[in-house]
Formats: structure tokens, sequence, C-alpha cells
């Protein structure tokens, strides 16, 4: 294990993309950059299932833990360690999801949608 601290925006990206997996075990969460980060990276992820981590992930990329369910992360890791192939699939669908969905561009222009229905 490694201890990361004060890292660029450039350095924490490249981390992400040497990794295979993101596992981000959470207490709460409306939105989480992290998630969104490792997504945006071509992550699949393990995460913990509260707040609104499922408004923009899905169990196509995420797997979903329940908090304090210890014996399920290291299974699905045990899992996922198993098969880089499924893991790789997985990363390429959070990459896609992200693309599709949540984009910067997507974003603004559903932004501008409901600032335009606002005259209406």
């Amino acid at each position: 294990m490694r201890w990361h601290a004060d890292l660029s925006d450039v350095e924490l990206r490249n981390i992400y993309l040497q990794a295979d997996l993101l596992l981000l075990t959470l207490t709460d969460s409306t939105a989480n950059n992290g998630l969104l980060e490792g997504m945006a990276c071509g992550l699949p992820a393990i995460v913990t299932d509260v707040g609104g981590v499922r408004d923009y992930a899905n169990e196509q990329f995420a797997d979903f833990v329940r908090p304090g369910d210890d014996v399920e992360i290291i299974n699905l890791l045990k899992k996922h360690g198993a098969d880089k192939n499924r893991l790789a699939r997985r990363g390429a669908l959070a990459r896609d999801h992200v693309e599709k969905h949540l984009s910067w561009d997507r974003v603004a222009s559903r932004f501008a949608g409901i600032l335009n229905n606002l005259d209406n």
C-alpha cells in the first residue's frame, strides 16, 4: 500500500490511470468527485451504497456495498482481481457512461434547457 498526499491534479489523474479499480468507502455522499474522476478515467468501482452515488453510477461498472460490509468488499476484490478482462470491460463502460451522461457539454446542455424552460 502507498500513501499519496499534496498531489497536483495531473498527479492524481495519473494515479487513477494506473489503477485497475476504484475502492471508495463512504459514510455519506451527495456527490463524490473521487467517484466521478475514477469513472472518467475508466475505472470500475466498488463503492458504499449511500447518498446519491446511484444517481450517477450504475451496476454496469460499479458494485454497491452496504455500509460497513467489509466481507463483501473483500469478496468483490477477490472476484475482480481474478478477472482483469472483466475489470477492463467494466472500466470502459464507466468511461462511456461519463462521456454520454456526465460530460461538461452534456451537463451544460441540460442546464441551458432548464433555464430556457424557466422563460416559458
